[in-house]
């Protein structure tokens, strides 16, 4: 008997699933984020977390490289079926041009 899983395998569902930061809805909140709070000098990341149905977390990361990295910016938000950020905690505003 193999050891491998098969691909209709319930419990080899979890391993084929995306990360919750590179799916296209994390990719469309984090364009609308760059676009709300402006590009920060040495963007290195926005990580994009699904925390319940529409809200998520969202870290923006800064640095030169990863190793010295830092969270400039830390956010849960709600967004609607498309990815318009509703509503923010903190509230979200543009801090770079």
């Amino acid at each position: 008997m193999s050891k491998t899983k098969q691909k209709n395998d319930p419990a080899g569902s979890e391993e084929s699933k995306e990360p919750d930061n590179f799916t296209p809805m994390a990719s469309i909140i984090r364009k609308n984020v760059i676009s709300t709070l402006g590009r920060p000098p040495e963007l290195l990341d926005v990580v994009v977390r699904e925390l319940w149905n529409d809200y998520y977390r969202i870290n923006v990361l800064t640095g030169v490289n990863m190793i010295a990295a830092r969270m400039t910016h830390s956010f849960f938000v709600s967004v609607n079926s498309v990815g318009d950020i509703l509503k923010s905690e903190p509230t979200m505003t543009r801090v770079y041009a």
